[in-house]
């Protein structure tokens, strides 16, 4: 497994699911671009409340970013082509939105000072 951040587009409107043994959890597909053009979509699933509450707002074609432990692996088309996959355990979402809220957060928690209020000794 590898630590990684993915980012991509939703390929459909993430789904809420249950596990055999009842757990819930958020599932996704997430179409990232490779460095040589190609594209790959990897499988993302969220557990913890946090990014399954943020992945189940999103709808299909959003962009998002992703971290998480990723296993890579691979599988073979009908043509007999070696083709990579990969899948997610997600332990946190950044979405254009969370973007903007955390930094508008920032902003009022950090007054920028006027004039008088800034004493500069030399």
């Amino acid at each position: 497994m590898i630590d990684a951040l993915i980012s991509g587009r939703l390929v459909s409107t993430p789904a809420k699911r249950q596990t055999k043994t009842g757990e819930s959890f958020a599932g996704a597909r997430v179409r990232c671009s490779m460095h040589d053009g190609g594209t790959v979509v990897v499988s993302a699933t969220a557990f913890d409340p946090e990014p399954m509450a943020a992945l189940l707002v999103m709808q299909e074609g959003e962009a998002v970013a992703l971290t998480g432990p990723l296993t890579l692996s691979t599988w073979t088309d009908n043509e007999g082509n070696l083709r990579p996959t990969a899948a997610m355990v997600v332990t946190h979402v950044l979405t254009a939105y969370s973007a903007r809220k955390k930094s508008k957060a920032q902003t009022v928690a950090m007054p920028v000072p006027t004039p008088g209020q800034v004493k500069m000794d030399f």
